[in-house]
């Protein structure tokens, strides 16, 4: 493995938790559409909003699918450079399954707590027919999605490292 190709990895890893950040970005964006009635100061900042998420996707697929680009602007090729880890059975896809798979882990260990006290706090507020329903049902779904792209990392980390080879 060569430095350039840990800094390509480096940069996918970090276009990974760019898009799964973006996902907080999508909760704020939709409380505006479930709970709060649009005024003059909600008029400017959902402009915003959708902006700043659209500047994270577009930040997140050139890191992690035009990588090369990245890589060209910050002058980080050299064909001269030596192997780093040589003879190691430790080679790209594996290392980057195993980030793949740590990261899944994470995303879901770090979401599961905050789903359980949604799905406990929506099951009390159907009971009381509260008008504030769908700003938790807003959390639920945004906790309920991390957890799902956490189990879809884990299982999908080696087509992922394979894919994501075949682009750099």
């Amino acid at each position: 493995m060569k430095k350039t190709e840990l800094f390509i990895f480096a940069i996918k890893i970090i276009g990974i938790i760019l898009f799964l950040w973006s996902i907080n970005s999508l909760k704020e964006l939709s409380m505006f559409f479930f709970t709060i009635q649009m005024a003059r100061e909600t008029v400017v900042i959902l402009p915003s909003l959708i902006i700043f998420l659209l500047i994270q996707w577009i930040l997140a697929y050139f890191l992690l699918f035009r990588t090369e680009i990245i890589i060209n602007l910050l002058k980080l090729k050299d064909e001269n450079q030596q192997e780093i880890l040589q003879n190691s059975q430790f080679n790209y896809e594996k290392i980057f399954q195993i980030a793949l798979l740590i990261l899944g882990l994470a995303i879901i260990i770090l979401n599961i707590p905050d789903f359980i006290l949604s799905v406990i706090k929506n099951m009390l507020l159907l009971r009381k027919d509260e008008p504030y329903q769908k700003f938790l049902w807003n959390n639920f779904d945004i906790h309920g999605l991390k957890i799902i792209l956490g189990v879809l990392l884990i299982f999908n980390s080696k087509n992922i490292s394979n894919y994501s080879k075949l682009n750099t």
